[in-house]
């Protein structure tokens, strides 16, 4: 049996778990980079609109289907009832970044 306090024990799963969000992190922003330097990055216009509503932002507009993938990748899920785009909060200026407004 280990010496291990329990407080050390979660300790290092705290650790072990951060580790693994900061590798996520990591991936996310590179996958943002490489996005914001394709040109699909400063193409996304048309009938598109972004509105906030507490700790989510919801993209709506008939143009968001040719658009579906690009708004996929940057984390965006398909709300069907809605018939919209929901997005966290924190990815504001990433979606502004994109061209959304």
């Amino acid at each position: 049996m280990s010496n291990e306090t329990i407080s050390e024990i979660r300790m290092k799963q705290l650790e072990f778990r951060v580790a693994e969000l900061e590798k996520i992190v990591k991936d996310y922003s590179t996958r943002f980079e490489n996005f914001a330097k394709t040109s699909n990055a400063s193409t996304i216009n048309g009938d598109i609109k972004m509105n906030e509503v507490g700790d989510a932002i919801f993209i709506t507009g008939k143009d968001t289907y040719k658009y579906k993938e690009i708004l996929k990748d940057m984390g965006g899920k398909w709300e069907r009832t809605a018939k919209c785009w929901v997005f966290s909060k924190n990815l504001r200026d990433t979606l502004v970044t994109a061209g959304i407004k």
